[in-house]
């Protein structure tokens, strides 16, 4: 139940001694294409099944904001990946130093929140994005290293949930 100052913020930290331990379970169904050195193409999908899981909840006592972990009821998480790294040679010989790789990720999740009241809400899980994209082109050289250009992005994801009965 400590408080204590978050690091470089002026928010507060607290732990909760009623904490549980979360439990997941995860299924994955994953097809890789290997065609070249350090080249592939893959597709998956995945379903996550939650019990307890632990999201970041924020209570507010008088004008401070409190940031405590809490077990929500459940929570499931929906979704599939695609990646793929080509060496850009392929396409022409003066790209020979260059690679570019990229993934997308799509999830559909739901939190279910035990309110006060005794009735279940359900939201988006907390921390968890709709969509995640991640790109980069890379440049090889032999004796300098290697130079990358990244790119990285994501939807919207709840920071901290709000109290049960406060939830949207």
């Amino acid at each position: 139940p400590t408080q204590y100052p978050e690091q470089g913020s002026l928010e507060t930290k607290a732990g909760d001694p009623t904490l549980q331990t979360a439990s997941i379970t995860n299924y994955d169904l994953r097809w890789e294409w290997f065609f070249g050195d350090a080249e592939l193409l893959s597709a998956s999908a995945f379903y996550k099944d939650f019990s307890r899981p632990i999201e970041q909840v924020v209570f507010y006592e008088g004008p401070n904001r409190v940031f405590k972990p809490r077990n929500a009821e459940s929570a499931s998480a929906l979704g599939w990946e695609l990646e793929g790294r080509i060496a850009l040679r392929r396409l022409h010989r003066l790209l020979e130093r260059f690679s570019f790789t990229s993934n997308v990720t799509w999830v559909d999740s739901e939190a279910k929140i035990l309110q006060e009241s005794g009735t279940i809400r359900s939201r988006q899980l907390q921390g968890q994005a709709p969509f995640i994209v991640n790109a980069n082109l890379s440049y090889r050289h032999d004796r300098w290293g290697e130079l990358r250009l990244l790119y990285n992005t994501a939807g919207r994801r709840i920071e901290a949930a709000g109290p049960p009965d406060e939830d949207p």
